[in-house]
Formats: C-alpha cells, structure tokens, sequence
C-alpha cells in the first residue's frame, strides 16, 4: 500500500480494511486502493486466484463495510465483530481493543454479538441432547455451524439408554454409522435411578467407545458434565470400584448400603468418581498423546427438568440455595451459560486445555472450598 493511500486514509479516517479467509487475514497489500474506498461488486485477490464476491464461500469485508459491533459475515455460519482500526484476530473475528469491549456489551450498552469460532462444519456427538444442559449445548452447537448427533432416550437422532451395557454399545455401533466426528460430549445423567449406572459408567463408555472416532479428527475434543455434587465426601469403598471398573460390584454395594451413597443417593459419588477418572486419563498416550483434549465441566444448579424436583418445593429450594449458594449469576443458573463453556472446551481453539474440572455454577465451589484445592 502507497504513502499515499496511507495518508488518504488518515486523513479520511477510514477503517483500514481486513479481509478474512478461513482463520487468516489475508494483507492489506491485496485489497487493490481503490476497492477499498469504493468496493466493487466483485474483487480479485492474488492468492485466491479467483474474482468473487464471496472468495471460496468465505466473505470479503473492506473497509466501508465493517462496522463496529459486527455484521454477520458468512464465515460459515458465525457472526462477526469488526474493529474500525487494524485489529487483532481471534478465531474468525478481527478485533481491535475497543470492539472487544463492544463484543462483551461494553460499549454504549448495546448487547453483544456471540462468536462461535472454532465449531463451524464440525460434527460433535451430544448425549443428553433432547433436554436440559444438552439440549442447550446442541442448539448452540447448530447455531455455531456445526453438524449435531444427538444421543437420547427419545427425539434424538440416535436412541441408547446409557444404564446398560447394551445401550452403550448400541450407542458406539449407531454413531459409528455417521462416520468421522470431531468431539464427544457426555453431558447425559441426572435421574432418579440408575444413579451410578448412568453417570458414571455410561460416561465413561461413551467416551471410550467413541475415542476411535476421535482420533480421525484434525482437531478431537470431549467433554464430560460432572456436577457441584461430587464436593461431597465420598464412600471410598463405592469409589474405587468405580474407577477400577467394577460396575456389578459398585451397583451391589450401594444397594447393600444406600447410605454409601450420601444424601443425593450415589449421584454425588458418581460425578466424582468421574472427575477423577478424567484427571487420570487425560494425559494418557491414548488421549493427550493422540492430540485429544479431555475436560469436565462441573455444573451448579441450573433449571433443568432434572432439577426440577428442586424448584417445585420451596424448602427444597431454599435448603439447595443455602447450601450451595451460586453468587454470581444468581438461583438457579440456565442451562445456556453452561452450555457456552462446554461449546468452548469442545472447539478448535481450545489448544492448550485438557484434563480439567472446570466449574460453572456461580462461584459455588469456591464457596464451598475457599482457597483449597477442588479436592
């Protein structure tokens, strides 16, 4: 670009362009001068080799044309923020300091605008996907551009009860039939029965059985749902057989001792022995070494129909609230604001994440523990 176009823009006060393609900018040095003070119907850029609107699918934003607080670009399917001056890229946004401010609703009070970089065109296997949190992460899921293949009981592409061995393996064959996917996530748990059964060893399953189809992906990610629950003590007995895999042993143990199973009747045990199945396997060959980031995500109360029985009674409430106080963001949470982090540690961007229990749930945890270690 000339002295002289630089000086035109200076004095004009005209946004410097950023042309997007993919994950990349392409140079300023591309944009011919005068398309980008008056742009064409039409631009050609030399390392695209083509003379398109869209260049390959992906849109040319010059320089009149952004505006700060985004436009909703075509890079597939996501909305875009755009700075008025050069900015810095993240994910698929050109951002400079002030439109990150804009992209949080920080400026003018205006709402933000979302961006779901690092999901568009993959293919992320859901449990749990026809209620609650899991229905939240799938619709975020299509909205972000991604292909979903939701696992549940009912009104899911693919149907397993994951309280049996058989509906584990029902639901690694059916999902096996869609071919490669990129990221699983075992959001599937709650109920009144099967406590252990589901929560724990039919995470784990999914996981596992599915970890085949992972390492296909340039990009393989999975996610399990733990909860606030496993904060509480834990039977050590009805742990170990947990994660030594003992399904049979640890199911007639609890049901020899029901009160091994705390006040939440083995729900609690279940997610905790999840987390720490998560901590141990993360870093392994298989996982990590295979480029497969494994996390958790420790859920507070939120409105779901599994939480229902909470909210239905107003001394079930205010004994859950006042035992485990959700300060910010308020009682109970949505299942949307779980979902956001989930999506996240399910992305492309997330490169440098893997064996952690991260906590949504409103500064609970912290409450509970303080400075202290989750454990």
């Amino acid at each position: 670009m000339t002295d002289d176009l630089h000086e035109l823009l200076r004095v004009a006060a005209v946004p410097r362009p950023c042309v997007l393609v993919g994950a990349r900018s392409i140079p300023r040095s591309a944009c011919k001068p005068e398309e980008i003070l008056n742009p064409p119907t039409s631009v050609r850029h030399p390392q695209l080799g083509r003379r398109s609107r869209n260049c390959g699918g992906q849109r040319i934003w010059t320089a009149d044309q952004r505006a700060l607080g985004g436009r909703r670009g075509c890079l597939g399917g996501q909305r875009i923020s755009y700075a008025r001056d050069s900015g810095v890229c993240i994910g698929w946004s050109c951002m400079s300091a002030r439109a990150r401010k804009c992209h949080a609703g920080q400026v003018n009070g205006e709402d933000a605008m979302t961006s779901h970089a690092g999901m568009a065109g993959r293919t992320y296997v859901v449990t749990g996907s026809a209620s609650g949190i899991g229905a939240a992460t799938a619709a975020l899921l299509r909205q972000s551009g991604a292909k979903v293949i939701g696992c549940d009981l009912a009104d899911a592409d693919v149907h397993a009860d994951l309280s049996s061995p058989a509906g584990r393996r029902s639901l690694v064959d059916q999902v096996s039939e869609y071919g490669a996917i990129d990221a699983v996530l075992a959001i599937a748990g709650g109920g009144k029965t099967g406590m252990l059964e589901t929560n724990y060893f039919g995470a784990v399953a999914t996981l596992e059985g599915l970890r085949p189809l992972l390492a296909q992906s340039p990009a393989p990610r999975a996610v399990a749902v733990s909860s606030t629950s496993s904060l509480a003590p834990a039977d050590e007995h009805l742990m170990q057989a947990c994660l030594e895999g003992d399904e049979a042993a640890a199911v007639a143990y609890l049901g020899a001792n029901p009160s091994a199973g705390g006040a939440t009747a083995g729900y609690g045990t279940a997610k905790r022995a999840l987390n720490r199945w998560i901590r141990r396997t993360a870093p392994t060959a298989e996982w990590a070494g295979s480029g497969i980031a494994l996390n958790v995500v420790a859920s507070g109360v939120v409105d779901t129909p599994a939480a229902a029985w909470i909210f239905a009674d107003a001394s079930a409430r205010k004994a859950v609230e006042t035992a485990a106080p959700q300060p910010f963001g308020g009682f109970p949470g949505r299942p949307e604001w779980v979902a956001e982090l989930i999506c996240w540690l399910a992305s492309e961007n997330n490169r440098f994440v893997t064996g952690q229990i991260v906590f949504a749930d409103g500064g609970s945890e912290t409450v509970a523990l303080g400075d202290h270690h989750w454990r």
